[in-house]
């Protein structure tokens, strides 16, 4: 043959050598892949802390309840409280595309925008123009973001707000005794430039209850990839509808958890109760 006996040992030597280089800088790589998305996550995280708020406003004669749980993978959810004036609060909610920094920073603009023209705008409307004119032109349509923003009258008693393509907002009437849901009118913000958002409005009577929430919360998956579904939630709301606000989240999340199991939480939930006390 070609090679001695000596000789294939001494390849054979090297080629498994090779073997374990190849699988160690493979191994080495995905160790610094890996060691980077959690940089990406710790950053992200900080960001999302900074701009979230750390308390939340006392809003007259309405008790309110926020319960914000994120991901490992820091997804995007931003939510605020703001009081405009005397009368007047802001209430925002809102679910970033992606997650990681990226989604960090479009929250940090969205809440930078939201703080410096809240005492300037008119209505509701104005402000969803505003911010999807500013995410469109520093993103250019490659990052999005579904949310609500409402202004709540203590005065007039009234919620006014305009959506931009987030999905079920319930509201429980005292009055009739039911759940229904604010239609999701509008397109998510920062997907077109020339989107004119429109706002709606509705009386807030003593007894009534508002939950907003992101998808996070009824698209949980069990392990049998059922969905916790909006459903669950609408009954949840209904049959603790006498409850205070703190004990309707506490509820809804406690049945979140439990039928979750033991599966890991995939997806921001940040669930936002409000009820009318007097």
């Amino acid at each position: 043959g070609l090679f001695s006996e000596e000789d294939l040992k001494i390849l054979e030597l090297i080629s498994s050598q090779a073997g374990v280089s190849i699988e160690n800088a493979i191994l080495y790589k995905q160790a610094i892949v890996q060691e980077r998305i959690q940089q990406d996550l710790e950053i992200a995280s900080e960001i999302q802390h900074l701009f979230l708020p750390k308390s939340i406003e006392k809003i007259k004669k309405v008790s309110i309840d926020t319960v914000y749980s994120p991901a490992e993978f820091i997804g995007g959810d931003y939510y605020d409280v703001i009081k405009i004036d005397n009368n007047r609060y802001g209430i925002i909610i809102m679910d970033i595309s992606g997650h990681g920094s990226s989604a960090a920073i479009v929250m940090s603009v969205i809440s930078f925008v939201v703080h410096s023209v809240m005492r300037r705008i008119k209505d509701t409307a104005q402000l969803m123009n505003h911010l999807n004119e500013s995410i469109f032109s520093r993103l250019h349509g490659e990052k999005y973001a579904t949310g609500i923003f409402m202004i709540y009258d203590t005065v007039k008693e009234i919620f006014e707000y305009t959506n931009a393509g987030h999905s079920n907002i319930l509201l429980y009437s005292k009055k009739f005794n039911k759940i229904g849901e604010l239609a999701k009118r509008g397109m998510p913000i920062g997907i077109n430039k020339d989107t004119v958002y429109t706002k709606e409005r509705f009386k807030f009577s003593k007894g009534d209850i508002l939950l907003l929430e992101t998808d996070g919360l009824y698209e949980t998956k069990n392990a049998n990839e059922k969905m916790f579904s909006m459903e669950r939630v609408k009954k949840l709301l209904f049959n603790y509808r006498d409850k205070a606000v703190d004990e309707i989240n506490r509820y809804i999340i406690a049945d979140l958890n439990k039928f979750r199991g033991t599966l890991e939480q995939d997806d921001d939930i940040t669930l936002i109760s409000l009820k009318k006390i007097e």
